[in-house]
């Protein structure tokens, strides 16, 4: 079971709840679960990345003082990572020192740039020869991305990525801040900077131009030094646009925090310039009300732009026979972003946005209603749009699928209480398991 769901909610900690634990991941968030059992609302330190607890095992309850934040059972950011993040940095400045020029290889199942007699070391595994200095400027044509479910990596398709540099080159910023979106900077013709949870970038980027970070926490892996680096990047610039693409599985409660820790960053160096720093965010449409529901993110809109993966099993293009879910959420005015007309998008004048090829203005909600990409249609019942799959029913009094089940108010009440018990019954007979040891 995923570690985040919809009852869980972030916590701001307190003195009474001690010191944050430490994962490998960085410093632990603390949150809180509303369940049927008796710890429900009992808060926790879990992992920032908290997708699966198998991937990384990172808990403690916040009222356990155990008068340390590191835990021996809990992974530490120890000696591996900070050795292999330097051998990526020596690797780069040799490779690039080099007389290996465009001769070199790569091996894709260690991921690694290899240095002189290193190829016979790795005999046996897929290597990619020669490493081209266009190779060097798109690392994510030679990295496999990360597949575990905790940092699982998905890359832009051309096309999303040209709509994106469009985006960048139309407003005009200084420079991009990309948070975990690393194609996106490959081709752009402005000043920027990567920072992602993925190590391997540093055989390729100068310490200018990439930092070891985890979005989830604001969490910078070299400390002060990368910290300096970002008060650098944003100084340098007039104005910036940040482009975050966040694991879907994360808290939008979570993202906030960071983007919202980003931006007191840069309000301390441009004290008047508020309005120079914006931000995009890559989420599901469906992620639309709890962006909404969020203090500091409720004034983002929804641009209609499908984006697109190469490699996302669900969120690839077209010719899967699937529209992509996946949005850009933004504090810039949806009518500074222009859509492409060549794929069908339009304008809509009483929007004043561009909206997604079926999305049709509707003179009784005074809006282009579609978030899916598909056709909807106006309900007079109802009073709003809906998809033009579902249908009016008079007894649920509400826009449903045409094959729903039906049931009085009454019935619901009964069949709302019976599935409480229930779940109250399954928890309590699983805990009688554990303690028998079952």
């Amino acid at each position: 079971m995923a570690l985040f769901d919809h009852r869980v909610i972030l916590l701001e900690p307190s003195i009474e709840h001690g010191e944050p634990l430490i994962c490998s991941h960085g410093p632990c968030l603390l949150f809180q679960r509303s369940t049927l059992s008796k710890n429900s609302g009992r808060p926790f330190w879990a992992c920032s990345l908290g997708k699966n607890r198998r991937l990384c095992n990172a808990f403690r309850w916040a009222d356990e003082h155990i008068g340390s934040n590191i835990r021996s059972d809990v992974p530490q950011i120890g000696k591996e990572v900070r050795i292999r993040s330097a051998d990526f940095v020596k690797r780069r400045k040799t490779y690039m020192n080099s007389k290996t020029g465009e001769t070199g290889s790569f091996c894709t199942k260690c991921s690694v740039l290899l240095l002189g007699d290193e190829v016979e070391e790795h005999e046996g595994h897929d290597l990619y020869s020669p490493v081209t200095n266009d190779d060097l400027h798109h690392p994510t044509k030679l990295l496999f991305p990360i597949t575990d479910k905790t940092t699982a990596q998905y890359f832009f398709t051309s096309q999303t990525n040209d709509f994106l540099a469009h985006i960048v080159k139309h407003i005009d910023y200084n420079g991009i801040l990309s948070v975990g979106c690393p194609s996106i900077i490959e081709d752009l013709d402005r000043r920027n900077l990567l920072m992602d949870i993925d190590n391997r970038y540093l055989q390729f980027y100068k310490s200018s131009q990439f930092i070891h970070y985890n979005m989830c926490n604001n969490y910078f892996f070299n400390g002060e030094k990368d910290l300096k680096r970002l008060k650098s990047f944003f100084k340098s610039l007039n104005n910036c646009l940040i482009i975050i693409d966040p694991p879907f599985s994360v808290l939008v409660e979570v993202i906030s925090r960071t983007i919202n820790g980003l931006k007191e960053l840069w309000l301390s160096l441009h004290s008047e310039d508020e309005n120079q720093l914006k931000v995009m965010i890559i989420l599901p449409y469906f992620m639309e009300t709890r962006i909404k529901d969020d203090d500091f993110l409720s004034g983002f809109a929804m641009c209609d732009y499908q984006m697109e993966y190469i490699n996302h099993p669900s969120y690839r293009n077209k010719s899967s026979m699937n529209i992509s879910p996946v949005r850009l959420f933004t504090d810039v005015p949806l009518s500074n972003i222009p859509l492409p007309t060549s794929q069908g998008y339009h304008y809509c004048s009483p929007c004043s946005r561009f909206v997604a090829p079926l999305n049709v203005h509707c003179s009784d909600c005074g809006i282009c209603p579609s978030k899916d990409g598909t056709a909807y249609k106006h309900c007079g019942s109802c009073g709003i749009c809906v998809k033009n799959s579902r249908i009016h029913c008079v007894a649920c009094d509400s826009c449903k699928p045409k094959e729903h089940s039906c049931i009085s108010t009454g019935d619901r009440e009964t069949l709302e209480t019976v599935k409480k018990v229930e779940q109250k019954n399954k928890s309590r007979r699983k805990r009688k398991r554990k303690f028998n040891g079952e």
